[in-house]
């Protein structure tokens, strides 16, 4: 989303600069995606998800065909395993009629099988223009777009101090200081953070959520055409072990979603980090909850997914019953920064804050699904920043 705005931005003449605190771009959420471009049917009307998703993956797959990104149509299943999930079709379906969703329809098992035939359930909601993308590839052609128009990006150069004095924002980085007439924050991870370092104080605080990601093996691959996931639990933002196929050709398993203890945590599941942990410790947004029982027996199967195989295992063999042990292969794992409000509320929508008299907008949450959002969420930002006063 950060490479996003600032392309709009220089498309629209402005002078930017892009400071990006790792070596490289796209080293946490924007890198470590399953590369879905979604079409819009789990997102609640007037939801700022909705309002970005169906426009975004259409925006996104023909800015990839234009910068020779791979990505492609390749529908989407989500699956029914019981009578009382076919309810959630139902909604689902009526949501995608709303938000402008093509082509969606709810089909038996029969017809189901037809479009997957390795695949298991009673019903299943039909997507057939969701479609996948080379996300790695994408947020590097953002780049270079943004660059083309004139944008300065500079890698390793993380946020050191910002100060708005003077009608103007004083942003000091390991090569100095520099000067800005206006800021957007785009901090994923860091989001609450970086905020609060540029003065905007909010009630909000990120949570880490890891998921763990299985690759089909070598001649696997067939089992699986389209995307393929479970019907959704309401009361969670998580959408459950699924089976999602890349631009490469392989096969993607996951991810669970695990309570983490550090927001870069990527090596195991109980890694710590120090300042992390006691961040979520002394939010009481953190505790209300972990208070919710749903919550806790939540975390409990996710936390049993994560440290056991064979139960992450039968999480896919809901879908396609025809996999085997052995058959997944661990690959890499990312981490989800879930924004969560002093009520213990997980934020389910992209969150955009606006401090005007520091002409300064703050993205705090721009979880799933923020890669098909992009695009046009970056317009959207971009003419938001030129229109604050000053």
């Amino acid at each position: 989303m950060g490479c996003a705005v600032a392309r709009a931005l220089a498309a629209r003449g402005e002078r930017v600069l892009v400071l990006e605190k790792e070596p490289r771009l796209a080293m946490h959420q924007s890198g470590r995606n399953s590369g879905v471009l979604h079409a819009g049917m789990t997102y609640a009307p007037g939801s700022r998800k909705a309002a970005y998703c169906v426009a975004g993956r259409r925006a996104a797959l023909s800015f990839a065909r234009a910068h020779g990104v791979a990505a492609r149509e390749v529908g989407k299943l989500v699956v029914a395993q019981h009578e009382a999930e076919v309810a959630v079709l139902q909604r689902l379906f009526t949501q995608g009629q709303a938000n402008g969703a093509e082509g969606v329809r709810i089909l038996d098992a029969a017809a189901l099988r037809e479009v997957e035939p390795h695949a298991s359930g009673i019903a299943a909601l039909h997507s057939p223009q969701s479609a996948i993308v080379d996300s790695l590839a994408f947020v590097a052609a953002l780049a270079r777009d943004a660059q083309d128009r004139g944008a300065d990006l500079r890698v390793g150069a993380p946020l050191q101090a910002a100060r708005f004095e003077d009608g103007a924002w004083r942003l000091r980085t390991s090569d100095g200081w520099e000067e800005a007439q206006g800021l957007v924050t785009c901090g994923g991870l860091q989001s609450d953070r970086l905020a609060r370092a540029c003065g905007y104080d909010h009630p909000y605080r990120v949570v880490p959520f890891r998921g763990q990601f299985y690759q089909l093996r070598e001649g696997r691959e067939h089992l699986v055409r389209g995307l393929l996931y479970p019907a959704p639990d309401p009361r969670f933002p998580f959408v459950g072990v699924h089976l999602t196929p890349r631009t490469d050709g392989s096969v993607l398993a996951g991810p669970n979603a695990v309570l983490a203890f550090g927001r870069e945590a990527y090596g195991h599941v109980l890694q710590p980090q120090a300042r992390d942990l006691a961040s979520m410790a002394l939010s009481a947004g953190f505790w209300r909850m972990l208070a919710r029982p749903e919550v806790r027996a939540q975390a409990r199967t996710e936390l049993a997914r994560a440290v056991r195989p064979a139960r992450f295992l039968r999480a896919a063999q809901a879908l396609v019953p025809a996999l085997e042990p052995g058959d997944l292969v661990p690959s890499h794992s990312g981490i989800r920064a879930q924004l969560v409000d002093p009520r213990g509320q997980l934020v389910d929508d992209i969150l955009l804050a606006e401090d005007a008299p520091r002409r300064a907008l703050h993205v705090l949450n721009a979880v799933s699904p923020g890669l098909t959002c992009a695009l046009p969420f970056g317009e959207d930002v971009a003419a938001r920043s030129r229109a604050l006063p000053g």
